[in-house]
């Protein structure tokens, strides 16, 4: 009975075929093609938290080239990860929904490590030009927008790994009588294709495994 609800959950008619055809999965039980799930968990995000600062989840597939930034806009995804909130409270605004930088799974890893920078923020802004964002080479340097979806009970988001984002601050701090009842709560689902490893977050881990799936 376990088995069966984990698996009703994992691969959700809702959003599973979704993740199969964006990590390109026909559905024949090929392992080449087939989805694995690498990592499953909660992600917590308590009152008083900070604002984190703007990352993407793992490193580039060949990090050693100079083009990395070609390779990585010509490269389908390889990764995603899916956020399920577990009530609708815990997609408030005031909690501290992640923000993301569309486009940002495209940027070289100089544009990323520029974008924490105080220079960054402020060219970021809404009263930039186009112009003022393009670098030497005609390439955006910094965000022309920035999305923090707010998710209600039943809904999933999913994104591509690779897309710069952070969590921000949870203000309900002195709206609330506790810190469980002012608490964040996503359960984190990180699938890939079967080839693919993250060498960064989840090296080795029994998470997905002991989950029979």
């Amino acid at each position: 009975q376990d088995q069966a609800v984990t698996t009703q959950i994992l691969q959700n008619p809702k959003f599973y075929p979704v993740v199969q055809t964006l990590l390109g999965d026909s559905g024949g039980g090929s392992d080449e093609n087939g989805v694995q799930l690498v990592y499953a968990g909660l992600i917590f995000n308590l009152p008083w938290s900070e604002d984190q600062p703007w990352h993407q989840d793992g490193m580039p597939l060949f990090p050693e080239a100079t083009n990395v930034a070609e390779i990585q806009a010509m490269l389908p995804p390889y990764a995603l990860n899916v956020f399920i909130p577990l009530e609708t409270s815990d997609g408030e605004l005031e909690r501290g929904p992640t923000e993301f930088l569309p486009g940002s799974h495209k940027w070289s890893s100089e544009q990323l490590e520029r974008v924490n920078t105080p220079v960054a923020a402020a060219t970021s802004s809404s009263s930039a030009t186009h112009e003022d964002k393009l670098d030497s080479n005609g390439v955006e340097d910094a965000p022309s927008k920035v999305i923090s979806p707010v998710l209600k009970q039943g809904d999933v988001l999913i994104y591509d790994y690779r897309v710069c984002h952070r969590g921000t601050s949870n203000l309900v701090h002195d709206k609330v009588s506790n810190i469980v009842s002012g608490t964040r709560r996503i359960l984190y689902l990180m699938f890939a294709r079967k080839w693919f490893t993250d060498h960064v977050n989840f090296d080795y881990t029994k998470s997905a495994e002991s989950l029979g799936i």
